[in-house]
Parts: C-alpha cells; sequence; structure tokens
C-alpha cells in the first residue's frame, strides 16, 4: 500500500505504457531526422537503435532508485543529500520540467505559425492554448494520463498512414553503402538525438501515483520499444524519401513526407496533422508542469494550482520573447545539453549513490 498517495489518485501499471509513450513522441519526431546528418548520416538508424538501448538500461536504474517504499526523487535526494542539497537539486529536476514544457509549447506554436496560420500572432495562439492547459492540469494526474492515452492511440494512425503513403516514393538505395561509418560518428548521432528521447524522466516524480508501481517496469521497457522502432523506420523512410542534398534543407521532413498524402475532400492533410499533433504535444506540456509543480510543493509547500497558474503565465511571457526560429533552435540546444547531463550521467550517478546507501545500510544492520 502507497503510503504518501491516496489509491483513488493512483492509476494502474499498464498506464506507464501511455505515460513513456507520448513524453518521448513528442514535437521532435516532426523535425530531428535533419540533425542526424551531422554524425553517422544515413547509418544513423543504428544510433537510434543504440540509444533506445541506453535508455532501457536508465529506466532500469530509475526503477531500482524509486522501489522501495515507493519513493520520488524528492525524497529520495532529501535521503541522500539532506533537506537544503536535497531540495536544490529538486529545484533543478523542477526547472529542467518547465524549460522541457515551454520547449514543446514553443515549438508546436512555431509549427501552427508556419504550415496553417503564418499572420497569427504568438500570444493569439498562447490565449487559446493556456486555459486549454490549465485546464487538464488542473483535473489532476488521471486526468493528464487520460489525455496520454488519447495523445498516443490517435495520433498512431496518422504515423501509420505516414509510412504507407511516402513508401511509393522511397528509393532505399539512398541507405548504401550500410555500415559505413565509425563508433565515432555513430556517438555523435546517439548525442544528437537525446532530445527525441527526453521526457520518458518524469517516471521519477508520479512513481508513487502508479498502485503496484515495481509491475510496471515491464510497461515502461515495452514503451521504450516501441518508441524506438518508430524512431528506427521514420529515419529509415525519411532516408530513402529525400536525398542528403534535400533533407539538409528541410526543417521539419515528417511534415513534408505528410504533405505527399492526398484525401479527395481535403487539400492540405498536413493541416489535418498539425491539429491531430495537439494531442501529442498535450501530454508532454502538461506532464512536465506537473512535475514541476509537485516538486514545487514538496519543497516548498506551495499549492500546485498556484504554481500551475506562475508557470503559465511564465509561459506566455517567454514565448513572446522568443520569436525567431534561431533563437528557439538556440534554447532547444541548451536544453538538450543540460538534459543530456541530468538524464544520462546524473541518473546512473544517483543510481551508483542509492545502491552504495542502501548496501552500506545493510552491512550497518548485519553488523549490529
Amino acid at each position: 500500500m502507497n503510503n504518501q498517495v491516496g489509491e483513488r489518485f493512483q492509476v494502474s501499471p499498464f498506464f506507464v505504457f501511455y505515460i513513456t509513450t507520448s513524453m518521448i513522441i513528442g514535437m521532435g519526431i516532426l523535425a530531428f531526422q535533419r540533425s542526424l546528418l551531422i554524425g553517422a548520416g544515413y547509418d544513423s538508424w543504428i544510433a537510434v537503435v543504440l540509444l533506445g538501448i541506453v535508455v532501457h538500461i536508465i529506466i532500469r536504474m530509475i526503477f531500482y532508485v524509486l522501489k522501495q517504499e515507493q519513493k520520488d526523487i524528492t525524497e529520495i535526494h532529501r535521503w541522500l543529500f539532506g533537506k537544503w542539497i536535497g531540495g536544490a537539486l529538486t529545484l533543478c529536476f523542477c526547472m529542467y520540467f518547465f524549460v522541457g514544457a515551454f520547449n514543446i509549447y514553443r515549438a508546436y506554436i512555431e509549427i501552427v505559425q508556419v504550415w496553417m496560420f503564418p499572420t497569427m500572432k504568438t500570444w493569439q495562439t498562447s490565449i487559446i492554448l493556456i486555459p486549454l492547459i490549465y485546464y487538464v492540469l488542473a483535473g489532476g494526474f488521471r486526468t493528464i494520463v487520460g489525455i496520454c492515452f488519447w495523445g498516443v492511440f490517435i495520433p498512431i494512425w496518422g504515423l501509420l498512414l505516414l509510412f504507407i503513403y511516402p513508401f511509393h516514393y522511397a528509393n532505399f538505395s539512398n541507405l548504401l553503402p550500410l555500415m559505413n561509418h565509425s563508433v565515432t560518428d555513430q556517438l555523435i548521432s546517439m548525442r544528437v538525438l537525446v532530445f527525441e528521447y527526453l521526457g520518458f524522466e518524469v517516471l521519477l516524480m508520479y512513481y508513487p501515483y502508479i498502485k503496484k508501481a515495481e509491475r510496471a517496469l515491464k510497461w515502461a521497457h515495452l514503451s521504450v520499444g516501441v518508441c524506438t522502432l518508430m524512431y528506427a523506420l521514420l529515419v529509415v523512410l525519411t532516408f530513402a524519401y529525400f536525398s542528403s542534398g534535400q533533407l539538409s534543407h528541410t526543417i521539419w521532413p515528417t511534415l513534408t513526407m505528410v504533405k505527399i498524402i492526398e484525401v479527395p475532400f481535403i487539400q492540405r492533410f498536413e493541416y489535418i496533422a498539425v491539429s491531430i499533433w495537439l494531442l501529442t504535444v498535450m501530454p508532454n506540456i502538461c506532464l512536465a508542469l506537473w512535475s514541476a509543480g509537485r516538486g514545487i510543493k514538496k519543497v516548498f509547500g506551495l499549492r500546485m494550482k498556484v504554481s500551475f497558474i506562475f508557470m503559465l503565465a511564465a509561459l506566455f511571457l517567454l514565448a513572446m520573447w522568443l520569436n525567431e526560429r534561431v533563437e528557439i533552435s538556440i534554447f532547444v540546444d541548451v536544453f538538450s545539453e543540460f538534459g543530456f547531463w541530468l538524464v544520462f550521467v546524473y541518473i546512473p550517478l544517483l543510481f551508483v549513490l542509492v545502491l552504495a546507501k542502501r548496501k552500506w545500510l545493510i552491512y550497518r544492520k548485519e553488523r549490529n
């Protein structure tokens, strides 16, 4: 029985599949292919698989760190480092979650402006999105999980269409010769791909909200496996559809491929794709903000709905401040760098520290 969270606020373990999938498959899937050219080039599908394996390992570490007494990262920090240092580290995670939410939020507004309404101002789109985000956040964790379910179930059919239509125009000889890049090139591509996989680490915050959380591990692994397969297939299809010269000048390769889908009664199918993709974006934003709000509550005791208001106001103001594509790209790069160190370096370090402390406590207990 969970001593921290009432059972009526918890969700079944299999929902972890939808939560993890919705956090990994976000805005990055629309534009990540071009950035892979700087590493292993058209062999980068190998980097996708390798990074997926690394994420499996990180998730296993997270479950080990949190498994006893169903603690979240705030209590693990306090247990390891004390109240003040632990609180400061938790606030770093809160800032990270907020910036992650903002990245997704601003990227979606940019796509709406470029692909649907070029004359629409950023503040006008924000006025539409922010009340919707607050409505979902105010519903609590179970409401957010419901959005995660629909954010995975509905857009997945759009991705299936995407795999079917461009296939007729694909030239798979673009992928040849295979295995033509060094290990260093693959590592560079893996580093570039980090941003696409970020998001699964919100598990550090919502772990106590899972019933019998130890049973959720298999669902988390299944989610990462499905996401890795989808990314790998999309990378292969993109490389077969675009030549390297075309891809280097295409900002949103996935949306560009969506444009070729023809439906008799719809002239611009990408309008449908961008609109439906809001279902994928909402879980990213809402769960990241919810995680930041929970961390703030655990550190300062501030009510989550109050912190949501402040964070949404900050989203609105930051979105107005970042208007240029170059500025947005730099912001994403900085977030990706921070996310790399926090997720792929700090979490393994945390795993080692927790393992060492638990071994030490067992040793002391046996001696006494």
